[in-house]
């Protein structure tokens, strides 16, 4: 259920984390979320040192007090690069996915960085309709493997109560 508030984003902290992990159903989908470094079954400490959660912002958005979802922010080579996006799966298709983007690009672009990138697994279908309404394109159409990487091009950004 969505309130009529609209959701806020917020430090995530290792219980949103946990929570997250939840969402988590099986090895191939804590690869998608997480990538390769991450191992399947490991608690939710291991996984926010893994992810350096304490060097790099790790953002929840939260409505009346449920996380709704969570994604990362990586500072790096002056770019801010998004990672580990996830949304509660009793929410997906709702919008959700979209607000939390639009508030996690607008507090990268505050960051006052070059570029604003992503990766993304080719079977994630899914992600990549979303990554492209808001503004991402491919930045190396040629790439090998499974990981796709993404720049953000442009558009609108509004925040998360969209």
């Amino acid at each position: 259920m969505v309130s009529s508030r609209p959701p806020i984003l917020q430090f995530a902290t290792l219980s949103d984390l946990a929570s997250a992990l939840g969402w988590l159903p099986s090895p191939a989908a804590m690869r998608l979320w997480g990538g390769p470094q991450l191992r399947w079954g490991a608690s939710a400490a291991e996984v926010w040192e893994t992810i350096q959660a304490a060097e790099h912002r790790v953002y929840a958005l939260v409505d009346d007090g449920a996380l709704q979802g969570l994604a990362q922010i990586v500072e790096r080579d002056g770019r801010a690069h998004l990672a580990r996006v996830i949304v509660d799966p009793h929410l997906r298709g709702q919008g959700v996915g979209e607000r939390l983007l639009r508030a996690v690009l607008a507090q990268a672009l505050a960051l006052s960085v070059a570029a604003v990138t992503l990766n993304v697994y080719r079977e994630n279908r899914v992600a990549i309709r979303l990554y492209r309404k808001l503004g991402f394109d491919f930045c190396d159409a040629d790439a090998n493997g499974d990981s796709l990487p993404m720049i953000w091009k442009g558009g609108l950004i509004e925040t998360a109560g969209r």
